[in-house]
Order: structure tokens, then C-alpha cells, then sequence
């Protein structure tokens, strides 16, 4: 997907440069850095990253937000050329661009009014701005215009082939429209060849941080987000009555963790 990305040098709006990027979010789409967005609205990039992580459940993989730093995406050549040196490629964990509705988003996060301001000149001035096609007049650039038509083809067929799979495991896993436990999703997950066990699927959801570290149960956020549900039960002891409180995963939570587990397995 990453040659689907193009970088046309830097553009302003408004006093405002930074690198003008087209494309992981679909043709002639716009995408800003989140490096550029941080200084921008002078936040630290550190402390942007770490809030995008803190609420990675809010952005869409693919439509709002992409890490360059994945496997799909890594290439040294190409983040040299968007300002990034390879002692800073390699020191990131995180390389991520955005959309103009993952822009949005993370603006939702940081609760920024004045940033606001800013973000709604980039819509007008850059967003919202495409490239102007421009009708070819000799028949060499006909010639290119039709070679790059054929290869966009190409590639969106080679796509859809590599997606298959991942269509048909997304597809087996949402048959239910119901609340189900951990280890019922985790052997949906491994009958669809991932390998992955309750212990290890709840390993996941720490390391994605939506399940507290020594713990079975979600952030509250990730409730309230319509990730996951509680269920909660009573049993007489000799000592009393014991609550007992077991995490569910909903059929949006279902889909998220299907779409990080599409996400890794392009590693592999």
C-alpha cells in the first residue's frame, strides 16, 4: 500500500508548512504526519503518540489513521524523504499519518479549542485541495496516463486477492451478534488459523492497552466505548455473598480486535 503514498514536498497554509502527502487513505486523499500536527499545534510528539495510543480503539486503521512504522509500510528511503532521519526511524515506535476525520479524532482527545481553529483552516486550505487532472496533450502522456490507470488496476486487484482471506476470518467471526467471553473469541480466532489462546488473546488486549496489565477486565473507556461488557454475578459463601465479574466482548470489540489481528498478521 505504501506505493499508493505519495509525497509532493512541503505546502503552507497559513503560516503553517508541512509535509503535503496524498494517498494510504484512498487516491488523491490528503494525510498530514502526526510529527507535523504536534509541532503545528505545539504539542510534544511524544505525548501526541502516547495519546493516540491511550485511545487507539478510536481510530480506524486504514480511513483514519496508518502507522508508516509497520512492516507494509517501512521504508527508510521513503520517511527520509518526509523529514525523518534513521536514527529517528529507528528510535519510533510509532510513525503514524492521518486523515482529515483521524485528525478529528485526535483533536477530540486532546480537548484543544484553540487548536480547532487550526484544524479548520487545514480542512479549507489543504483537506479539502486535490490534484487538479490535467487532460494529456501529446500521446506520450497518454501513454503514461493510461500505464499509471493499469497499474492503480493492478494494484487494487493484487489487493483484494491478499484481502480475501482476511474478508472470509472477518466475516466467520461477526456470525454472532452476541456478547461472547474471551476464550469463546479466542477460539473463533485460532480455528481461522492465528493460534492464538485465551491466555494469549488477553496478553494482546494488555499489550493494545484495553485490559488492564494484572488483570481480566477492560478500561472503563473501552466499556463505555461499546468494546466490551460486564457481567456480573452473585454466589452464596460461607462468608457472604462474592460478586463475580467476567468480561464480554461485544460485536464492535469483536470487529476491532479482528482488524488488529488483520494489521499484525501482514507482518507474518
Amino acid at each position: 500500500m505504501q506505493n499508493l503514498i505519495t509525497v509532493k514536498g512541503t505546502t503552507q497554509v497559513d503560516n503553517m508548512e508541512f509535509a503535503d502527502i496524498e494517498g494510504g487513505f484512498g487516491h488523491g486523499k490528503k494525510a498530514m504526519l502526526v510529527k507535523d500536527i504536534a509541532r503545528i499545534h505545539d504539542k510534544d510528539l511524544r505525548h501526541v503518540n502516547e495519546a493516540i495510543n491511550k485511545n487507539r480503539a478510536r481510530f480506524k486503521d486504514g480511513v483514519q489513521i496508518i502507522d508508516l512504522k509497520s512492516v507494509d509500510f517501512v521504508d527508510r528511503d521513503f520517511l527520509n524523504t518526509i523529514g525523518f532521519s534513521n536514527s529517528s526511524i529507528a528510535n519510533a515506535n510509532n510513525i503514524y499519518i492521518l486523515s482529515e476525520r483521524g485528525y478529528s479524532v485526535l483533536l477530540k482527545i486532546l480537548e484543544d479549542d484553540v487548536a480547532w481553529e487550526q484544524y479548520e483552516k487545514l480542512v479549507d486550505g489543504y483537506f479539502n485541495m486535490r490534484e487538479v487532472f490535467k487532460t494529456p496533450q501529446t500521446q506520450i502522456e497518454w501513454l503514461e496516463y493510461a500505464l499509471e490507470e493499469a497499474k492503480e488496476k493492478q494494484e487494487l486487484k493484487q489487493k483484494i486477492e491478499e484481502d480475501k482471506p482476511k474478508v472470509e476470518f472477518a466475516d466467520t467471526c461477526l456470525k454472532s451478534k452476541d456478547n461472547i467471553l474471551v476464550r469463546e473469541m479466542a477460539k473463533i480466532i485460532s480455528d481461522n488459523g492465528f493460534k492464538l489462546g485465551e491466555r494469549r488473546l488477553y496478553n494482546k488486549l494488555r499489550k493494545w492497552n484495553l485490559v488492564f496489565l494484572n488483570s481480566t477486565e477492560p478500561y472503563q473507556r473501552y466499556i463505555d466505548a461499546g468494546y466490551f461488557a460486564i457481567k456480573q454475578t452473585s454466589a452464596n459463601t460461607p462468608y457472604g455473598i462474592k460478586l463475580n465479574r467476567t468480561t464480554l466482548i461485544t460485536p464492535k470489540g469483536q470487529q476491532y480486535i479482528i482488524n488488529r489481528l488483520k494489521d499484525e498478521r501482514k507482518v507474518g
